[in-house]
């Protein structure tokens, strides 16, 4: 059979992605394949040395995630792993500082080295565990809690778990209602154009909207508004979505930066998927 070309805009993709860190990443081109390593009661050195080696053995090449008990605080438990050739972060080689000559040249190393070369080097090995050894005992720790942005009107952290961490993710509670409205007159720009987009006109659903301005909007929610359409609902999901990007994952990458450039983020991850 003839081959056929296909166009998969493969440099279009990559172009929505065109970041410092994801040039690194694609130089390195890391293929991490990790597990979860949770310690057990009366769990000897030895025995996790075993566990760790076996999962060498077995091609994994990074601990996905471990949890800490009394006899295993976490940064005894990561550094086995490391010491027995597992990267005990779930980037794997994603964390490693970019291979670049000038560092090539300060490890004594050909400046004109292949990265796929420079990585199975024992001297970039080394190095490269030394950094990973360090982000295991740093003392500086990421803040897990929310942070506001600055021109945010509202900096009680408490706000952002109004929007976020409620279980019907669905409804609103009474503190987010402002800044939702706000976000729909971002994005609808008119009463009217929501109003539109809500399926106003549609037989059982226009009754619940008559509305004339943004405040009647705000007060039909504050009211406990209920309606037949879905795309209200769409449009809290992408509320509260857009919410917690903007005030918790950006300003969690932005601490994270100032600490370690190198090491990549991720946000979410259910089901192994990274």
């Amino acid at each position: 059979m003839r081959s056929h070309k296909h166009d998969y805009l493969v440099e279009k993709y990559d172009g929505l992605a065109a970041t410092k860190m994801q040039r690194r990443l694609r130089a390195i081109a890391p293929f991490p394949a990790g597990v979860v390593f949770l310690p057990w009661p009366g769990m000897t050195e030895e025995e996790a040395r075993y566990h760790f080696r076996l999962m060498k053995k077995l091609g994994f090449t990074c601990i996905k995630q471990t949890m800490e008990t009394p006899e295993w605080p976490a940064e005894r438990t990561l550094t086995l792993a490391l010491e027995e050739g597992i990267i005990p972060f779930w980037y794997g080689e994603g964390g490693y500082e970019e291979i670049t000559p000038e560092l090539l040249k300060r490890l004594g190393l050909p400046p004109n080295m292949t990265v796929e070369d420079a990585l199975m080097h024992p001297g970039m090995i080394a190095y490269q565990h030394d950094l990973i050894r360090k982000r295991i005992n740093r003392t500086q720790k990421v803040s897990h809690e929310p942070v506001l942005s600055d021109d945010q009107a509202n900096k009680d952290n408490g706000w952002l778990n109004d929007i976020v961490g409620q279980d019907n993710a669905h409804e609103l509670k009474p503190a987010a209602i402002p800044f939702f409205v706000n976000w729909l007159q971002n994005r609808y720009r008119t009463v009217d154009a929501l109003k539109e987009a809500w399926n106003y006109r549609h037989v059982g659903i226009g009754n619940e909207m008559n509305w004339k301005t943004w405040d009647d909007v705000k007060a039909a929610w504050l009211n406990g508004f209920r309606s037949n359409d879905y795309r209200h609902i769409i449009d809290v999901l992408r509320f509260r979505a857009d919410m917690f990007i903007e005030h918790f994952v950006r300003a969690r990458v932005k601490k994270q930066q100032q600490i370690a450039p190198c090491e990549p983020l991720r946000a979410g991850g259910e089901m192994g998927l990274f």
